[in-house]
């Protein structure tokens, strides 16, 4: 595969998109971040330290001190999701509105258990603990970093480009670009 570059790309944002790649960053006027974007390779050293994107950083406003930081879903590798607090916060709320149950036990586990709030320091670097760092599966040394609406993934860039290398993913990209209308 070919190396994979930083993408600092302007487009147009969808509002209120969740889970698809959004172009630019909206704000909602209410300080509300409804877009986050732009892709970035960044190496990991064996601290756990990394640099985070000054890109998605400037779009955290007042809160680009820290970012939260969990385990991620819904993409057939592992993952880490980031985010910052005021995200974080809604995605809480979201998960105390689920009724009680096993589904609401394992919802909590995984986003809750797996949450650290990680500074972000004065030359941008993030330090992220070993046992986030192992639950994803981040050992190629080099991250994949990319906004993607309301949150940022965080993955190894090797299970990354095994991702997009996956049989079918053409395919299945084509037909969720034609749900979309696009």
């Amino acid at each position: 595969m070919d190396e994979l570059k930083d993408n600092n790309g302007v487009g147009a944002a969808a509002d209120g998109v969740d889970d698809s790649v959004v172009l630019d960053s909206v704000d909602s006027g209410a300080g509300e971040i409804v877009g986050l974007s732009g892709s970035s390779v960044q190496k990991i050293d064996d601290k756990g330290r990394f640099t985070f994107p000054k890109k998605l950083r400037d779009l955290f406003g007042t809160e680009k001190d820290s970012v939260i930081i969990t385990r991620g879903a819904r993409l057939g590798y592992r993952h880490l999701w980031a985010m910052p607090k005021g995200e974080w916060d809604r995605l809480v709320e979201k998960i105390n509105r689920m009724p009680e149950s096993n589904n609401k036990m394992r919802v909590s586990m995984h986003f809750l258990g797996g949450k650290e709030e990680c500074d972000i320091d004065k030359f941008g670097r993030v330090l992220m603990s070993a046992p986030l760092r192992e639950w994803a599966k981040l050992e190629s040394g080099e991250l994949f970093i990319t906004g993607i609406g309301r949150r940022i993934v965080i993955i190894d860039r090797k299970l990354y480009e095994d991702y997009l290398a996956q049989e079918g993913y053409d395919e299945q990209i084509e037909a969720d670009v034609d749900k979309l209308g696009l």
